[in-house]
């Protein structure tokens, strides 16, 4: 079986609060990128094919 270079995950939260999605190459970097907002409880996939990526998931004021 080869590698698809595919990620799904789940972001659960406090109902009505929204949440953005956001990558980054390294962890230490403070310019993360947000490529995704929704409110809770959304599933987010991602299709890219990027060797390495870092993902989170914050609340937004």
């Amino acid at each position: 079986m080869g590698l698809t270079n595919k990620l799904q995950f789940t972001v659960t939260g406090a109902a009505k609060n929204s949440y953005a999605v956001e990558v980054s190459t390294k962890l230490s970097q403070t310019n993360w990128v947000a490529i995704f907002t929704n409110q809770s409880h959304f599933t987010f996939k991602d299709t890219h094919t990027v060797p390495l990526r870092f993902y989170r998931a914050r609340v937004l004021p």
